[in-house]
Protein backbone atom coordinates (compact mmCIF):
# COMPACT_ATOMS: atom_id res chain seq x y z
CA UNK A 1 0.00 0.00 0.00
CA UNK A 2 1.07 3.36 -1.07
CA UNK A 3 2.19 5.58 1.75
CA UNK A 4 1.34 9.33 1.50
CA UNK A 5 2.92 11.90 3.62
CA UNK A 6 2.33 15.59 4.43
CA UNK A 7 5.97 16.08 2.69
CA UNK A 8 4.63 14.19 -0.57
CA UNK A 9 1.51 16.36 -0.18
CA UNK A 10 3.89 19.66 -0.07
CA UNK A 11 5.82 18.44 -2.76
CA UNK A 12 2.47 18.29 -4.89
CA UNK A 13 1.40 21.27 -4.28
CA UNK A 14 4.72 23.41 -5.20
CA UNK A 15 4.29 21.28 -8.25
CA UNK A 16 1.38 22.74 -10.29
CA UNK A 17 1.68 19.57 -12.70
CA UNK A 18 1.07 17.09 -10.36
CA UNK A 19 -1.67 18.68 -7.96
CA UNK A 20 -3.78 17.90 -10.94
CA UNK A 21 -3.31 14.80 -11.30
CA UNK A 22 -3.49 14.00 -7.43
CA UNK A 23 -7.28 15.27 -7.80
CA UNK A 24 -7.98 13.64 -10.62
CA UNK A 25 -7.06 10.52 -8.91
CA UNK A 26 -9.56 10.96 -6.02
CA UNK A 27 -12.04 11.87 -8.00
CA UNK A 28 -12.16 8.74 -9.15
CA UNK A 29 -13.31 7.29 -5.98
CA UNK A 30 -15.46 10.58 -5.55
CA UNK A 31 -13.20 12.08 -2.85
CA UNK A 32 -11.53 14.98 -4.85
CA UNK A 33 -12.65 17.68 -2.18
CA UNK A 34 -10.32 15.82 -0.23
CA UNK A 35 -7.25 16.39 -2.23
CA UNK A 36 -7.80 19.69 -2.70
CA UNK A 37 -8.42 20.82 1.01
CA UNK A 38 -5.03 18.74 1.21
CA UNK A 39 -3.43 21.15 -1.45
CA UNK A 40 -5.30 23.89 -0.15
CA UNK A 41 -3.73 23.19 3.16
CA UNK A 42 -0.29 23.27 2.22
CA UNK A 43 -0.62 26.67 0.20
CA UNK A 44 -2.55 27.92 3.32
CA UNK A 45 1.03 27.35 5.29
CA UNK A 46 3.40 28.94 3.34
CA UNK A 47 0.63 32.35 3.29
CA UNK A 48 -1.82 32.03 6.31
CA UNK A 49 -4.00 35.03 6.16
CA UNK A 50 -7.21 35.16 7.63
CA UNK A 51 -8.69 35.77 4.18
CA UNK A 52 -7.30 31.89 2.86
CA UNK A 53 -8.20 30.56 6.39
CA UNK A 54 -11.50 31.59 6.19
CA UNK A 55 -11.57 30.47 2.08
CA UNK A 56 -10.72 27.08 3.12
CA UNK A 57 -13.16 27.36 5.99
CA UNK A 58 -15.92 28.03 4.18
CA UNK A 59 -15.36 25.63 1.12
CA UNK A 60 -14.13 23.14 3.41
CA UNK A 61 -14.86 22.89 6.94
CA UNK A 62 -17.94 24.86 6.96
CA UNK A 63 -21.22 22.29 6.54
CA UNK A 64 -22.52 24.64 3.72
CA UNK A 65 -19.46 24.37 2.08
CA UNK A 66 -19.33 23.54 -1.57
CA UNK A 67 -16.69 20.76 -1.19
CA UNK A 68 -17.23 20.11 2.67
CA UNK A 69 -14.76 17.24 4.05
CA UNK A 70 -16.28 14.94 6.61
CA UNK A 71 -14.06 15.78 10.29
CA UNK A 72 -14.72 14.78 13.70
CA UNK A 73 -16.66 16.74 15.75
CA UNK A 74 -13.80 18.34 17.62
CA UNK A 75 -11.70 19.17 15.31
CA UNK A 76 -14.18 20.88 13.48
CA UNK A 77 -15.23 23.13 16.50
CA UNK A 78 -11.56 23.79 17.33
CA UNK A 79 -11.12 25.67 13.81
CA UNK A 80 -14.94 27.14 14.56
CA UNK A 81 -13.81 28.54 17.91
CA UNK A 82 -10.84 29.91 16.52
CA UNK A 83 -12.51 31.79 13.87
CA UNK A 84 -15.36 32.70 15.26
CA UNK A 85 -14.36 35.87 16.45
CA UNK A 86 -12.83 36.91 13.94
CA UNK A 87 -16.16 36.26 11.80
CA UNK A 88 -17.48 39.35 13.09
CA UNK A 89 -14.77 41.42 11.54
CA UNK A 90 -14.87 39.72 8.45
CA UNK A 91 -18.86 41.07 8.77
CA UNK A 92 -18.16 44.64 10.16
CA UNK A 93 -19.75 44.02 13.16
CA UNK A 94 -19.19 46.04 16.39
CA UNK A 95 -17.56 42.86 18.52
CA UNK A 96 -15.27 41.97 15.21
CA UNK A 97 -13.39 45.58 15.41
CA UNK A 98 -11.73 44.96 18.20
CA UNK A 99 -9.65 42.22 16.23
CA UNK A 100 -9.94 44.58 12.95
CA UNK A 101 -5.90 45.49 13.30
CA UNK A 102 -4.91 42.49 13.74
CA UNK A 103 -7.14 41.59 10.80
CA UNK A 104 -5.84 44.06 8.26
CA UNK A 105 -8.70 43.10 6.02
CA UNK A 106 -8.09 39.47 5.79
CA UNK A 107 -4.53 39.93 4.96
CA UNK A 108 -3.25 39.59 8.91
CA UNK A 109 -1.58 36.52 9.92
CA UNK A 110 -3.66 33.79 11.09
CA UNK A 111 -2.35 30.52 12.95
CA UNK A 112 -0.41 28.63 10.96
CA UNK A 113 -1.10 25.05 12.99
CA UNK A 114 -5.29 26.01 12.21
CA UNK A 115 -5.83 23.12 9.83
CA UNK A 116 -3.08 20.55 10.70
CA UNK A 117 -5.39 18.20 12.64
CA UNK A 118 -8.35 18.18 10.00
CA UNK A 119 -4.94 17.94 7.81
CA UNK A 120 -3.75 15.01 9.52
CA UNK A 121 -7.33 13.37 9.49
CA UNK A 122 -7.86 13.91 5.65
CA UNK A 123 -4.46 12.62 4.99
CA UNK A 124 -5.37 9.73 7.03
CA UNK A 125 -8.23 8.69 4.89
CA UNK A 126 -7.20 9.23 1.26
CA UNK A 127 -4.20 6.97 2.68
CA UNK A 128 -5.63 4.40 3.69
CA UNK A 129 -7.95 3.97 1.14
CA UNK A 130 -7.60 -0.20 -0.30
CA UNK A 131 -9.26 0.46 -3.85
CA UNK A 132 -6.38 -1.43 -5.60
CA UNK A 133 -6.96 0.68 -8.88
CA UNK A 134 -6.61 4.10 -6.39
CA UNK A 135 -3.45 2.81 -4.54
CA UNK A 136 -2.14 1.73 -7.73
CA UNK A 137 -2.52 5.23 -9.33
CA UNK A 138 -1.13 6.47 -6.07
CA UNK A 139 2.23 4.48 -6.58
CA UNK A 140 2.61 5.28 -9.85
CA UNK A 141 1.61 9.08 -8.90
CA UNK A 142 4.65 8.48 -6.17
CA UNK A 143 6.81 6.97 -8.68
CA UNK A 144 6.48 9.26 -11.95
CA UNK A 145 6.76 12.98 -9.87
CA UNK A 146 9.47 11.12 -7.55
CA UNK A 147 7.69 11.98 -4.06
CA UNK A 148 9.31 10.12 -2.06
CA UNK A 149 12.93 11.88 -3.09
CA UNK A 150 11.41 15.59 -3.51
CA UNK A 151 9.69 15.20 -0.25
CA UNK A 152 12.53 15.19 1.82
CA UNK A 153 13.85 18.24 0.15
CA UNK A 154 10.36 19.73 0.50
Amino acid sequence: MAKLTEEMVRAMAIDVGCGPHFVELCKKLFFQENARFLLEVIRYKRNPTFASAFAIYDEYIDKNGSSWVNLPTDIYAAIEAYLRPWKGVRQGTTGGRLFGLQYNHGRGTANVNLFNDAFKNILYLVSSQSDPGFQKGLENLIKSFELERRAVSA
